[in-house]
């Protein structure tokens, strides 16, 4: 048994409408639209010149619990913005079963080109909860593992000094499923499961290392 087997056994349409968020049940897609725009730990526009190639940050958006990955890949992305429309973003909530980054840890993180997978290749976004693998070219879609959908995309923009904002979500509306599994975590982290459903009026984006205490790879 490979190294790649053993870990694998081991392991709205919705509208933002006046203030309220509308989701429908009879379709696995949703649009939320709300501009939010990005910001610096200083509180300053971070702009699209700050990413630096590969490097993964982190921001909460549409909530102030929920996480989601900023990172250019280096080459040409479904739904990249920039110059070689390479800069994407995904909720950093596994579409399996809802891990996320806290604090203290990650179980769900970026890969660089150069690391390994259990896809047997770099630039992915892999769960080590229960092995799920996901590729930021082609819009978060399922590579490997048990996830059944791909990660929710975030939509990016820019002004025209190049300040970034996160526009919308793209993907399946697991947003409720979400607060519901880690109801007793958000409430650590948050004081209460209101605030941590509180819609964001602006993010901050910072190194996911500098987030969480341990990226945990498989």
């Amino acid at each position: 048994m490979n190294r790649r087997d053993f870990l694998k056994t081991c392991g709205l349409m919705g509208l933002l409408i006046e203030g309220k968020i509308a989701f429908s049940s009879s379709t696995p897609s949703i649009s939320f639209k709300r501009e939010v725009p990005l910001k610096r730990e200083d509180g300053k526009p971070f702009n699209i010149k700050y990413v630096k190639r590969y490097e993964p940050y982190i921001f909460f958006y549409p909530y102030a619990s929920t996480p989601c990955l900023l990172v250019d890949v280096g080459k040409k992305a479904e739904g990249g913005i920039g110059k070689g429309s390479s800069i994407v973003s995904f909720s950093l909530i596994c579409s399996h079963q809802w891990a996320f980054p806290t604090p203290s840890e990650t179980f769900i993180t970026y890969y660089g080109p150069e690391e390994t997978s259990l896809a047997d290749r770099g630039n992915v976004i892999q769960c080590c909860v229960h092995m799920s693998v996901f590729d930021p070219l082609k819009g978060g879609e399922v590579i490997d593992g048990p996830a059944d959908y791909s990660l929710a995309r975030i939509l990016l923009d820019t002004d025209r000094e190049g300040n970034l904002y996160a526009v919308g979500v793209k993907g399946k509306d697991q947003f409720q499923e979400f607060f519901q599994a880690n109801r007793s975590t958000l409430k650590r982290l948050y004081g209460s499961l209101k605030k941590a459903k509180e819609i964001v009026k602006e993010s901050r984006v910072i190194r996911l290392k500098d987030y969480t205490g341990e990226e945990i790879k498989c």
